[in-house]
């Protein structure tokens, strides 16, 4: 089993890490110790050679291109991530308003279940029924009959009603003809 370092909470081999020198990289197999990325390097054991400070500045450098690219690589990610999830949501959104339409089609077809119903024929009516009907009837003729006689002629509805003219007589409230006639002063 290979010995590995942590890095914040990933966990990375060390044979096979880019940014250590093959050195540190022994130490590390054979020590398991944990780095960081912005921990100073350690003088080096007697018999090895001294790092430079150039070859960790460069190393630095590509651990920090590194570490950009694989954010670069992260926001791709994310990003055909997000494109996927907007279809989704898209579809939710259509399946949504079809459950909608759905919906009001559904309540029209009722409705126009419920009219044909009531514009069903009836069955005749009863005598009784007949007989109120009649009563309403001749109830109406003799109230239209006893307004032309106490008023005059029914006037003609071509036109908007105005109670206030003079084609149109009807017996007013005492109440609006004051307020009618306050108004004309």
């Amino acid at each position: 089993m290979a010995a590995t370092r942590r890095e914040g909470d990933a966990v990375v081999s060390a044979a096979r890490d880019p940014f250590l020198e093959p050195s540190i990289a022994g130490s590390i197999l054979q020590s398991d110790m944990l780095v960081s990325s912005v921990q100073v390097p350690t003088l080096p054991a007697r018999g090895r050679r001294k790092m430079s400070w150039p070859e960790t500045v460069a190393g630095k450098i590509e651990e920090g291109q590194y570490k950009v690219r694989r954010m670069e690589l992260q926001k791709a990610d994310l990003d055909r991530e997000i494109e996927v999830l907007e279809k989704v949501v898209r579809g939710m959104e259509t399946e949504m308003q079809y459950e909608l339409d759905l919906a009001a089609h559904c309540s029209d077809l009722e409705m126009m279940h419920r009219a044909r119903q009531l514009a069903r024929p009836r069955p005749p009516l009863s005598e009784a029924e007949e007989r109120a009907l009649r009563d309403i009837r001749d109830l109406a003729a003799s109230a239209v009959a006893e307004y032309a006689a106490s008023i005059g002629p029914e006037p003609a509805y071509d036109r908007p009603i105005n109670p206030f003219s003079d084609t149109f007589r009807l017996p007013l409230p005492r109440a609006m003809v004051e307020a009618y006639a306050s108004r004309q002063r």
